[in-house]
């Protein structure tokens, strides 16, 4: 579940992440496996509404400063990636998000990247 109030991202196991967590909060959880907080960083096969995702988290100055999910399907191939944006925007529709907004916590918006060919849906805290 996304908390638009909030932007706290909470995973179904109840792994939580949200704005001002910090890396030592990171390093508490059973998700840390000696991290460098200094790069983006991936974790893998992490569930948000029954769906599997990979979550690429950047810690700026110690702080959570943005998250990365991409929609974990092995189906879709380079040439699809397209196609995992509109999957994105189906998760957060039937979520009730908004595929792009500016929250008073942040920003949440679904991207597609021609450059790195990649998409993701992208949470900024500010």
């Amino acid at each position: 579940m996304i908390n638009t109030e909030n932007g706290t991202v909470i995973f179904d196991d109840n792994f939580q992440l949200k704005k001002g967590m910090t890396f030592d909060d990171f390093k508490n959880s059973r998700y840390y496996n000696n991290q460098n907080y200094k790069r983006l960083f991936y974790i893998y096969d992490l569930k948000l509404s029954r769906q599997s995702f990979i979550v690429g988290l950047f810690f700026r100055e110690n702080k959570l400063y943005s998250i990365s999910l991409i929609l974990d399907d092995r189906t879709i191939n380079q040439n699809e990636e397209e196609y995992r944006k509109q999957l994105h925007d189906r998760f957060l529709k039937e979520n009730k998000i908004n595929s792009i907004k500016n929250y008073r916590w942040g920003t949440l918006s679904s991207n597609y990247d021609r450059r790195s060919n990649i998409s993701s849906i992208d949470i900024v805290y500010t």
